[in-house]
């Protein structure tokens, strides 16, 4: 699971947490996203598939759909939950 904050408002929606498994070669043992040297995407080492961190939207329409975790920041803590 990677864990990303993409606002410091203090607020519950400061937070994304997305699967590492890519969508489109899951099961594969290049199929693990990374941070890219970017800092702004996850990859996926099969097809060089990129997913923006901000939303998990695929940069290409047919990459598929990362799975995106609820998340909830309250008290300085942050729960996901699937």
């Amino acid at each position: 699971m990677i864990v990303y904050r993409q606002t410091f408002t203090g607020g519950i929606d400061d937070f994304k947490a997305y699967d590492r498994a890519c969508p489109r070669h899951y099961g594969q043992t290049c199929a693990i996203l990374e941070i890219d040297n970017t800092d702004l995407y996850l990859k996926c080492e099969c097809d060089d598939s990129r997913w923006l961190l901000l939303n998990g939207f695929p940069e290409k329409e047919d990459s598929g759909f990362i799975q995106e975790y609820e998340t909830v920041f309250t008290n300085g803590v942050v729960v996901v939950t699937n």
